[in-house]
């Protein structure tokens, strides 16, 4: 029973090592890496696109109550 534990434990640790050298080669871990970046140069141009759109949208706030201020006092 120990010996069927041991070639066990021993099969379980060479497929563990088969999938990590799959996952390990040159090639899988340079496009896991640029994928990784280049998701996260999408996630900051995306907040600085929302910060944009948020500033031009609260100055067209802005600029809309004054030129109703300066409508209503003109009148």
């Amino acid at each position: 029973m120990a010996d069927d534990r041991a070639s066990q434990d021993t099969a379980e640790r060479e497929a563990r090592n088969a999938v990590t050298l799959g996952l390990s080669d040159q090639k899988t871990m340079q496009q896991l890496s640029s994928s990784g970046k280049s998701a996260q140069d999408r996630r900051r141009q995306a907040a600085r696109r929302r910060a944009q759109n948020e500033s031009v949208d609260s100055q067209a706030a802005t600029q809309g109550d004054t030129g109703q201020s300066r409508s209503q006092s003109q009148a």
